[in-house]
């Protein structure tokens, strides 16, 4: 629909791509800065938070629904869930428990909330 509009679709999706490859890179600097070490595993306890804050804010892992205030209100609560199971002493593993199971009952509730409006 954008392309039939005249907006260059191929253009914007370059650019688009090169700029979230600029973002990675500068968050990769950033990453290296923090722990003071390079490995090829080193962001991966954040990935699971991550994906969880923007489910949480409810947006669709299939893509098209959601928005921004929902995705910084998921992230608001998956701090205040960090800090009460840091509160807690929950070890690492424990969280990262904690989290796989929020992530799958989200996808759960968001799947049976979609066949409840058909």
């Amino acid at each position: 629909a954008a392309g039939l509009l005249g907006i260059r679709v191929g253009a914007i999706r370059c650019l688009l791509y090169g700029a979230s490859g600029l973002f990675a890179g500068l968050t990769g600097v950033c990453v290296i800065g923090y722990t003071g070490t390079s490995f090829i595993s080193v962001g991966d306890q954040y990935v699971l938070p991550s994906i969880i804050a923007v489910v949480i804010g409810g947006t669709s892992l299939a893509g098209g629904a959601g928005g921004y205030l929902g995705t910084v209100l998921g992230a608001v609560a998956l701090v205040l869930l960090q800090s009460v199971l840091t509160t807690v002493q929950i070890e690492s593993w424990g969280r990262q428990v904690i989290f796989g199971a929020t992530l799958l009952g989200l996808m759960l509730l968001y799947g049976r909330q979609a066949r409840l409006r058909i």
